[in-house]
């Protein structure tokens, strides 16, 4: 092996053990480096040194290792861990601070702007669908990156939006970065690889067990300057994401909604806990202390600007807009004429239609 691989096999040798992030990065520390800490415990016997994690240190082995480096190798999967030049900064001001993150992508396109996490329910209302639209639309166009957690509801609107608009986008799973959860957005994931970057601190092929979710949160808290919930309830996930952008000290952007709807009760009930309200999407430039700098001339809004944010250069059926848009299927005939017209959107063979920029 080349140095980089020998240095990549210490590294994946420790993030395969299974004890805390902060043990990991506590042996980091005490030994200065990953072979460091290996070379000590492949010298000494269990009891030679009063570590409680001792065992499970021991038991990892060196053939695991070197499998999970061709897996990564074949896959196209790339890492950095706690100290090395490529680990973003915020993370460190976690309570718990990922040892490793494995990606996919292009890592540059979250370092060079600002980035924005977005959260909300994965079952949204037809209101919650189309104001996460909006918003993200509006951040899109502007060369905002947009962070979400790749599941379903707010999250594939969210990233969806980013592609059509082309801008970057990240999203944070919570599973292997290997793992397409839901299966539903494999195109989704393909899509983002060409504009953004996908994210995981699981080992690659961990399944998307529950209590991987809320570990996720932070993570998409952390890669965020702000936080915004378009819609939860009041047990919802995304109050968690929450909870740790204020541990971070990020501005929280609460849209209100129907005081009626208990999809709007977690959005609602953060408002009156001090959130900032969002009353309408121009605000978000003087909430977020952005410059409006849109791509192009021509602006966008209301039923036409959700039904292009759908559209992107990969044709796409115009039942399948209708049944993503919520919006009659005359009135997005009408919309596809006037945007062919503007020569935004291309009319293809078999009523399929996609962006021309």
């Amino acid at each position: 092996m080349n140095n980089e691989n020998i240095e990549s096999f210490y590294k994946l040798w420790l993030a395969t053990i299974n004890i805390p992030n902060a043990q990991k990065i506590y042996l980091k520390n005490k030994f200065k480096s990953e072979k460091n800490i290996y070379n000590f415990y492949k010298r000494f016997k269990n009891d030679s040194f009063n570590y409680k994690f001792t065992d499970k240190i021991l038991s990892a082995k060196d053939e695991d290792v070197y499998n999970l480096m061709d897996y990564i190798n074949n896959n196209s999967i790339s890492f950095f861990t706690y100290d090395d030049m490529d680990y973003i900064k915020d993370f460190e001001h976690l309570k718990e601070p990922p040892y490793i993150l494995f990606y996919k992508g292009d890592l540059n396109k979250l370092s060079r702007r600002r980035r924005i996490s977005i959260v909300g329910s994965r079952k949204p209302t037809a209101y919650g669908a189309q104001i996460t639209k909006l918003i993200a639309i509006e951040l899109a166009k502007n060369d905002i990156a947009l962070v979400s957690g790749g599941a379903y509801g707010v999250d594939t609107i969210v990233h969806n939006c980013a592609i059509s608009y082309n801008s970057p986008t990240c999203a944070v799973l919570g599973c292997g970065i290997d793992v397409v959860y839901p299966k539903v957005n494999q195109k989704l994931y393909e899509s983002i690889l060409e504009n953004g970057v996908i994210i995981s601190e699981f080992l690659p092929g961990t399944p998307p067990y529950a209590y991987n979710f809320p570990r996720r949160n932070r993570i998409i808290s952390a890669l965020g300057d702000s936080l915004i919930v378009t819609e939860a309830t009041e047990k919802s996930g995304s109050l968690i994401t929450v909870g740790y952008s204020l541990e971070l000290g990020r501005d929280i952007i609460a849209v209100p909604g129907n005081p009626l709807s208990q999809n709007s009760k977690g959005c609602n009930q953060l408002i009156k806990d001090g959130a900032k309200i969002l009353p309408e999407i121009d605000d978000l430039y003087e909430l977020l202390k952005i410059k409006k700098v849109a791509k192009n001339s021509n602006k966008y809004t209301g039923e036409k600007a959700i039904l292009l944010s759908m559209i992107g250069k990969t044709p796409i059926h115009i039942n399948e807009l209708a049944q993503k848009c919520n919006i009659d299927i005359n009135t997005i005939y009408g919309l596809l004429f006037e945007l062919q017209l503007e020569k935004v959107v291309i009319s293809l063979n078999g009523n399929y239609f996609a962006r021309i920029s």
